[in-house]
C-alpha cells in the first residue's frame, strides 16, 4: 500500500484490551506509523491520531472515551465533562445508565469499576466493536485490523456466503448473526456492555417497559434532541457534508442544522433508479431554495463503478470495510474523490437512526416477542434457510439477552442490534475515509420515546414533521418524496 493510501487506512479506529499491553505486529507497524499507544491503569490502547481520547479518574472508578461523546439534552458538549460525570458513578447504577442514555455523537465509553473493564457503545454502536471471543477479548474498530492484530484465519464458511450469488444480489451485505469473515471474531452489538477479563456480552437495555401512547412526548424528544446535537456540530465543527435528499429523515436532520447557521456542503448521489431521480430533484429544489452549495455524485453507470477500481483509495475502502463490502465501495470512493480537497474540520451527519425512531422491520404490525433463528434468518433473507444462517442467527441468540426486553418490540431491537450494529456502523468506518462521520438521530432515550409508540403513530412520522415545523418551516414547501 503506498504512501497515498496509508493515512486513509483504518482512520478514526483503534486497537483495545485490558490487563496486558497490546504489541504490534511487524505487519501492522508499517500500515500505522502516526499511531498513539495509550496505557490506562491496565487498559491498553493504539489509535488513530485524529480519534479523541478523553479520560477521568474518581477514586477507584476509571473511564475513557473514544471519540466523540455529548449530552444534546442537557447540553452538555464538552467530552470531559461526560467523562468526569460517568466516572463518578458506581459500577452500573440506574444513574450511569441513564446518563448512557441520554448521550449522543460516535463513541465507546470503556469504564472500569471494582477492577473490571467494560465496554459501552453509543445508543446506535456506531463506533464498531470487534472482538476475539475469548476470555480476556482484543477489540478492534475494524475487523480486518483485529484480524492481523491477532493472527486470525478467514472463516472458509463465511467466505462462501460471501462469494455467492444471493449475497453478490443483496444491496444491504451482511452476515448472519454476529459473525464476521474471520474465524473467532464477532461484533458486539447496540445495548451491551462487553467485559474485557471474559468476553461476557451483557444486555443493559431496555431496563424496563417502552410502550407509551403518548405522541407529544416523542415529539418534544426528538425536539430537544436535535437542538443539542446541532449546537454540538455548530459549535465543533466549521463545516457539515450532508447528503441531501427528498425524503423525511432527511429533511429532519436538516431543519436544526439551518436554525443554527451551521456551514452546509450538500450532495447528493445519482444511482440511476426513477425513485432516486426524484430525490434527486427534490433535493435540488431544497438546494436553490436554500442556497445550499450542493452537486450531484454520479454513481449510476458501470464506468462509475469500475473506473478506479483498483485505485489507492479502494484498497483502502476494502481494507477499512473487510472482505465482505469487498464490491460495495464504489460510492463512498467517489464521495471520497469529491470532498479529499477539504482542509478544514468538517463532519458528515448521515440520516442513519431515523429508521430505528419510524419502524423499518415492522411491515405487518404485529410486535414480535420470540427471538427464533429461523425467523431472524428470514427477515436477513440471505440464504434464509440454510443451516450455516440459522445456526448463526442460534449463536446470537445464545449470547444475547432476549427474554429481558420487556415490552420491547423484538423486531426494532433486531433492526438495531443486527443490521445497523454491523452494516450501518461499518459502512461508518469506509466513509470516515472521506470526512468524519456521524449518526444523526443516535441516543437510547430518544429511540425508547419513538420506539415505545404504536406502530401505526410511528409511521405517520408526526414527530419528525413537529421537529421540522419547529426549526425551519420553510422545508415543508419543498415536496417530501
Amino acid at each position: 500500500m503506498n504512501a497515498e493510501a496509508i493515512p486513509l487506512l483504518y482512520k478514526f479506529g483503534y486497537l483495545a484490551k485490558a490487563g496486558e499491553r497490546l504489541k504490534l505486529a511487524s505487519s501492522l507497524k508499517s500500515k500505522l506509523p502516526f499511531w498513539r499507544e495509550y496505557f490506562f491503569n491496565e487498559l491498553s490502547l493504539f489509535a488513530h491520531p485524529d480519534l479523541p481520547i478523553t479520560f477521568s479518574t474518581k477514586g477507584n472508578n476509571n473511564v475513557v472515551i473514544l471519540g466523540h461523546a455529548f449530552n444534546p439534552f442537557s447540553k452538555t458538549l464538552d467530552s470531559q465533562l461526560v467523562c468526569d460525570k460517568l466516572a463518578s458513578f458506581e459500577e452500573e447504577s440506574s444513574a450511569f445508565f441513564e446518563e448512557m442514555d441520554e448521550l449522543s455523537g460516535r463513541f465507546i465509553v470503556f469504564a472500569k469499576f471494582k477492577n473490571v473493564w467494560r465496554a459501552y457503545p453509543d445508543g446506535f454502536s456506531s463506533k464498531m466493536r470487534y472482538f476475539t471471543k475469548e476470555s480476556s477479548p482484543t477489540l478492534s474498530s475494524h475487523v480486518n485490523l483485529l484480524a492481523e492484530a491477532t493472527g486470525s484465519s478467514i472463516d472458509f464458511d463465511m467466505y462462501a456466503f460471501i462469494t455467492s450469488e444471493a449475497y453478490k444480489k443483496k444491496d444491504v451485505k451482511n452476515l448472519p448473526g454476529l459473525k464476521t469473515e474471520f474465524e473467532n471474531v464477532y461484533v458486539a452489538p447496540a445495548n451491551h456492555s462487553l467485559r474485557l477479563d471474559n468476553g461476557a456480552l451483557t444486555r443493559f437495555w431496555p431496563r424496563g417497559n417502552i410502550c407509551h401512547k403518548d405522541t407529544e412526548l416523542a415529539s418534544n424528544v426528538l425536539i430537544s434532541y436535535l437542538d443539542g446535537y446541532s449546537d454540538y456540530i455548530a459549535q465543533n465543527f466549521d463545516e457539515e457534508i450532508f447528503g441531501l435528499t427528498g425524503g423525511m429523515d432527511s429533511r429532519t436532520m436538516l431543519a436544526p442544522l439551518i436554525a443554527k447557521g451551521v456551514k452546509l456542503n450538500t450532495f447528493t448521489q445519482l444511482r440511476g433508479s426513477q425513485s432516486n431521480l426524484a430525490d434527486l430533484k427534490a433535493a435540488k429544489a431544497l438546494a436553490e431554495k436554500f442556497n445550499f452549495s450542493h452537486r450531484v455524485i454520479d454513481v449510476s453507470s458501470q464506468d462509475a463503478r469500475v473506473n478506479g477500481y483498483f485505485s489507492e483509495s479502494r484498497k483502502a475502502l476494502r481494507t477499512n470495510g473487510g472482505p465482505h463490502r469487498l464490491n460495495t465501495v464504489f460510492s463512498t470512493d467517489a464521495l471520497y474523490n469529491a470532498y479529499k480537497g477539504l482542509n478544514t474540520l468538517t463532519n458528515y451527519s448521515r440520516g442513519f437512526g431515523g429508521e430505528i425512531l419510524r419502524g423499518f422491520h415492522q411491515r405487518n404490525g404485529k410486535k414480535l416477542k420470540v427471538a427464533e433463528a429461523e425467523h431472524f434468518s428470514k427477515i436477513m433473507a440471505i440464504h434464509a434457510q440454510t443451516a450455516l444462517s440459522i445456526d448463526a442467527f442460534a449463536e446470537q441468540i445464545s449470547m444475547l439477552d432476549y427474554d429481558n426486553c420487556y415490552d420491547a418490540d423484538l423486531y426494532d431491537l433486531f433492526y438495531m442490534e443486527h443490521r445497523m450494529s454491523k452494516w450501518g456502523a461499518n459502512s461508518m468506518n469506509e466513509t470516515d475515509v472521506a470526512v468524519h462521520t456521524m449518526v444523526g438521530f443516535n441516543s437510547r432515550k430518544l429511540y425508547g420515546a419513538s420506539m415505545g409508540l404504536p406502530i401505526k403513530e410511528r409511521e405517520k412520522r408526526d414527530s419528525f414533521k413537529d421537529s421540522i415545523t419547529y426549526f425551519c418551516s420553510e422545508l415543508l414547501k419543498v415536496d417530501i418524496v
